[in-house]
């Protein structure tokens, strides 16, 4: 209830007033009870308040590494495609973290989110275009697939994952293009029963 009080305050500001909360925030010590729940509370409204300029400043937080905690970092990314209206700039944006090799952003459950959140904003974004299909394309649904298809068909805990991933991308001819030839074997690798029936 009260989180909601404060959600119009965060729609009035830019991306500069966010960032100098952000780095305000950050820097705040969490040994001291006060600033630890105001830090917390600021990092919970920051990705709900749904505004482009929260989620650059999220963006940005992500590849600076600003929480410096996994389950953190995959919750605030998670958070983000529910949020925020996207459009395909902002979609960019986190596009270059699922492209960065930074260490941080290959912890298990930031890694994890990050396909996930990014299949989710392109869903979403893709959904409000009338030409959904070159959306998607644009998108860089293609980079999913080609990193599906170099796996080996072995590799259970990824292709699950990638399976997941599709799943937010649902929609794309191009990925029913490519379920089908999973589904029917019409590729020279073939997948387990239990793959293809997620």
């Amino acid at each position: 209830h009260g989180i909601q009080n404060l959600l119009p305050y965060f729609h009035s500001l830019n991306y500069d007033s966010l960032s100098k909360l952000k780095s305000y925030y950050v820097g705040l010590t969490t040994d001291n009870e006060m600033q630890k729940s105001a830090r917390d509370i600021f990092f919970e409204i920051l990705p709900v308040s749904g505004t482009w300029p929260a989620a650059l400043v999220v963006q940005e937080m992500i590849i600076n590494n600003d929480l410096k905690s996994d389950m953190e970092t995959a919750r605030m990314l998670t958070s983000i495609p529910f949020h925020v209206e996207p459009v395909k700039a902002l979609v960019e944006e986190y596009f270059k973290i699922v492209k960065s090799d930074l260490p941080h952003l290959q912890l298990p459950m930031t890694k994890s989110a990050i396909d996930l959140s990014y299949a989710h904003m392109v869903k979403r974004t893709c959904h409000e275009h009338t030409t959904q299909q070159e959306c998607f394309k644009d998108l860089h649904i293609d980079e999913f697939i080609n990193r599906f298809d170099a796996l080996e068909v072995d590799d259970h805990a990824h292709l699950q994952h990638l399976m997941l991933v599709f799943y937010n991308f649902r929609g794309s001819e191009m990925l029913e293009q490519k379920l089908k030839q999973i589904i029917f074997n019409e590729k020279p690798k073939k997948y387990d029963g239990a793959l293809k029936t997620q």
